[in-house]
């Protein structure tokens, strides 16, 4: 009986040393989210999953109008906020398990999206990441393949192709753009950003590879599966581990989604325990674990800034016939409760909505992961 009432009523969302606060709850997809991502400023979030995408308000936790399921196109495996010049609204393009890239953009004077386009890629699989250069209004693609593609944007959200290139023996992971509009896919390989595809540089790490994140210094954030997340200096002369964050493992090896947090300050890490792991990337000292349960797998997560505030957001991961929730944890900040609007929103605990999200400050950038678990 006892074990029934906890089942039916779960412990609340914990911080074991109280450095971030439990902020709300939203119920997201049905079955197992696997993306999610935030806009620069940490308004808005998308979740994706196998029922597709989800766009959500984090200020009033409420979830606005998208269109349509994915049907044939597949659920939803990676997503990148869209920031174009001279336009108030947000835009965002989603990958999905079949190969197919979709754009959504909010109508004019609406919080709503609606679908701009949607293509399948050459050689399609599944999409493992996304990433957006704004000062070239690039994006970049890579699937399970090995297949990386950029494409340059216009005003209006039309893609043209800039170039295609397939990386032997690879199954990319992740993307992003460097400082030098270089782009990096995980497994090591670096390569040019220019009208001809020029491959610079490829190297192993000697390890497994489950998510990646990168930094705009070339710090580069892998989750190993089997022991932790790790962290990479791209160098000219390759790549090199400065720093190992231990993440104990106890049911199986799976991918775990990573992401740099609090301004690049600080590195956090899911598990297959139900806790958020949170380390300080200069010391190696946990500065925080954040519990669901124990029984509960969580592989994905991300980080954002919610009005200056360092905030954490991560989904369950279990494939359920019912909602997963995604859980948003804040950051203790000096401001006192009775100080503005905006504090009270971050120190006040709402009650249980719904939603997901990632990050990608205007300090690092964060790759999105795949959803091969």
């Amino acid at each position: 009986m006892l074990l029934k009432f906890f089942y039916r009523f779960p412990l609340k969302p914990s911080s074991k040393h109280k450095i971030y606060v439990w902020h709300g709850t939203l119920r997201g997809d049905v079955g197992a989210i696997v993306s999610l991502g935030t806009t620069d400023d940490g308004k808005l979030l998308a979740s994706g999953g196998i029922t597709g995408t989800e766009v959500w308000d984090l200020e009033t936790m409420q979830r606005l109008r998208t269109p349509s399921n994915p049907g044939l196109r597949g659920g939803t495996t990676a997503i990148v906020w869209i920031k174009l010049r001279d336009d108030p609204g947000e835009a965002l393009f989603y990958g999905t398990q079949a190969g197919y890239l979709v754009s959504w953009r909010q109508g004019p004077g609406v919080q709503d999206f609606e679908e701009v386009s949607c293509f399948q890629l050459v050689d399609p699989a599944e999409i493992t990441g996304l990433a957006f250069d704004p000062l070239s209004n690039r994006v970049a693609v890579c699937h399970r393949q090995g297949v990386v593609q950029v494409y340059a944007l216009d005003s209006s959200m039309n893609l043209r192709a800039i170039y295609s290139i397939k990386i032997p023996n690879c199954s990319a992971k992740s993307i992003a753009f460097s400082a030098t509009h270089g782009i990096s896919t995980t497994a090591q390989f670096i390569f040019s950003a220019d009208l001809l595809a020029k491959l610079r540089r490829c190297g192993a790490i000697g390890g497994y590879i489950g998510d990646a994140a990168v930094d705009m210094q070339g710090s580069m954030c892998l989750d190993d599966p089997s022991c932790g997340v790790n962290v990479h200096r791209l160098e000219e002369e390759g790549q090199r581990k400065v720093k190992s964050f231990s993440i104990p493992m106890t049911k199986q090896m799976r991918a775990r989604k990573v992401c740099f947090s609090n301004q690049c300050q600080e590195i956090v890490g899911g598990s297959d325990h139900g806790v958020m792991y949170v380390f300080d990337r200069r010391n190696g000292e946990t500065v925080d674990e954040l519990s669901i349960h124990e029984s509960e797998w969580v592989q994905t997560v991300t980080a954002t800034d919610c009005n200056g505030v360092p905030t954490i957001l991560a989904a369950k991961s279990r494939d359920a016939a019912e909602s997963n929730e995604i859980f948003i944890w804040h950051k203790k900040t000096g401001r006192t409760r009775g100080v503005g609007n905006r504090s009270k929103i971050h120190l006040q605990l709402p009650k249980p909505v719904r939603a997901t999200s990632i990050q990608r400050s205007r300090e690092c950038v964060r790759t999105v992961p795949s959803a091969g678990y």
